[in-house]
């Protein structure tokens, strides 16, 4: 079973909107391009084997904010880090 179509794991309603601002905020940053190389790799790699139901997509989807939060936090407070934050400076 795929890990986020498990039902057992519920996502805390305080943190829908956070990860629905990520993602909003990661549509910007591709420009929407949805149907673009990056999209369709992100859409395979992250939801390949989701369930087809609309309701475990979503829960993918709002999982997929949180840990894309997540590893924002984690390149920002990193006092080491090369990765790029999201204003696009480098540390």
């Amino acid at each position: 079973m795929n890990q986020f179509a498990d039902p057992r794991r519920a996502v805390p309603i305080a943190q829908i909107p956070v990860a629905v601002l990520e993602l909003l905020r990661f549509a910007v940053i591709t420009r929407f391009r949805f149907r673009g190389r990056y999209w369709a790799w992100r859409m395979h790699t992250a939801l390949g084997h989701a369930p087809s139901n609309t309701r475990g997509r979503a829960r993918a989807a709002i999982e997929y904010g949180l840990w894309i939060r997540k590893m924002r936090r984690i390149a920002a407070e990193s006092p080491s880090s090369s990765i790029p934050v999201a204003s696009g400076r480098s540390r």
